[in-house]
């Protein structure tokens, strides 16, 4: 009777290694089959972050390409009343209309 009580015993500890052996085996096919799917996520998070990054680089450069494009232009309308008040001595009110843009440039930054 003890023997058979031991029998049994050792027939469930068997199986018991071998449903955990199993296991572990099923886990690391698991694992081993949805690793190129945690590989691609990874990747896809680290372009979604680094195409944000580019975004905002992009959206900061085109805010100072305007604003030269307006420090351009300001400077451009003060050189042509510049050289029209040059060449002939009047235009003075030009004069004045470019340094009141200017001025008002300069304020804003």
């Amino acid at each position: 009777m003890l023997e058979e009580i031991w029998n049994i015993f050792q027939v469930a500890c068997a199986g018991i290694i071998t449903i955990g052996g199993a296991g572990a085996v099923i886990v690391g096919l698991y694992k081993w089959a949805k690793k190129p799917d945690d590989n691609r996520d990874e990747l896809l998070k680290k372009h979604e972050e680094l195409l944000d990054s580019d975004n905002k680089r992009l959206k900061e450069l085109e805010k100072e390409q305007a604003e030269m494009k307006e420090a351009q232009s300001v400077l451009m309308k003060s050189i042509l009343a510049l050289m029209s008040h040059a060449i002939d001595g009047n235009h003075q009110e030009e004069l004045k209309l470019a340094r009141d843009d200017m001025q008002e440039y300069l304020l804003r930054r």
